[in-house]
């Protein structure tokens, strides 16, 4: 729907699809009917019509925002900007993430370079802390752990909650958020929607496997930042490098 919720589960959609690679379109346009279902029942040739003429979820979306604001004003394009670059900031392919700022700077007559330098700045605010340089190569450790981890999490709370009896062998919380369950929604159907129950039970052992790792390697890498924090107290350097030696015999 082109209303305000439907703009809103727009931009959402397309937040969860960047997360996870899926190309989104946006199907309008009924004419006289109120939803699909009725426009089938008054002919199934315009149903088709209208899945043949979707549009990209990002380009439907852009379009909305340029009939809600008033471009020719300063405050109508700096909104503009703001809300279009945040959805743009959701797309991962760098060439079509391009395409999409090219289009936006065109659009506000602008160059691509002012709509980067717009989002650098709130990207800079956000990222205040500052660190030595051996305190970043720990810390871009503990991301990418903590990546990997996000990433097999999310996977398995998609079986846990879509994959029938295989999810009842995962041991993670089924989440109550709603929008975290259509994260993990749009996640199954991409993932895994399409294997045989076999299939799926070898991969969530695959998972369940990776996931134990992931754990150890980040634990391994909490007490590892741990031991700059107590270099003077050789009691507990002793003890930390003991709990790391333990988790790298397991």
């Amino acid at each position: 729907d082109g209303d305000e919720a439907g703009v809103k589960a727009a931009e959402r959609a397309i937040m969860l699809a960047g997360k996870i690679g899926i190309s989104l379109s946006v199907i309008s346009g009924y004419g006289q009917a109120k939803d699909p279902d009725e426009l089938i029942k008054i002919d199934p040739k315009l149903w088709q019509k209208c899945v043949e003429d979707r549009m990209p979820a990002v380009d439907w979306i852009l379009k909305k925002y340029e009939t809600r604001l008033n471009l020719m004003t300063g405050p109508g394009k700096k909104e503009y900007s703001d809300l279009a670059m945040k959805i743009i900031s959701y797309i991962e392919d760098p060439v079509e993430k391009k395409h999409y700022e090219q289009m936006v700077a065109r659009k506000l007559d602008v160059a691509v370079e002012d709509l980067q330098a717009k989002k650098i700045q709130v990207e800079t605010v956000r990222l205040k802390p500052v660190v030595t340089k051996g305190q970043g190569e720990v810390l871009d450790e503990g991301s990418e752990v903590l990546n990997t981890l996000k990433t097999l999490e999310d996977s398995l709370q998609a079986i846990l909650v879509y994959g029938g009896a295989v999810g009842q062998e995962i041991g993670l919380e089924i989440p109550e958020d709603e929008a975290r369950l259509e994260e993990l929604s749009l996640i199954f159907d991409e993932k895994y929607a399409g294997m045989s129950e076999d299939a799926l039970k070898k991969e969530t052992m695959n998972l369940n496997a990776r996931y134990r790792e992931e754990l150890r390697k980040r634990k391994i890498s909490e007490l590892t930042e741990q031991l700059t924090q107590v270099e003077s107290d050789e009691e507990k350097t002793m003890e930390i490098l003991k709990q790391i030696e333990q988790l790298r015999k397991e």
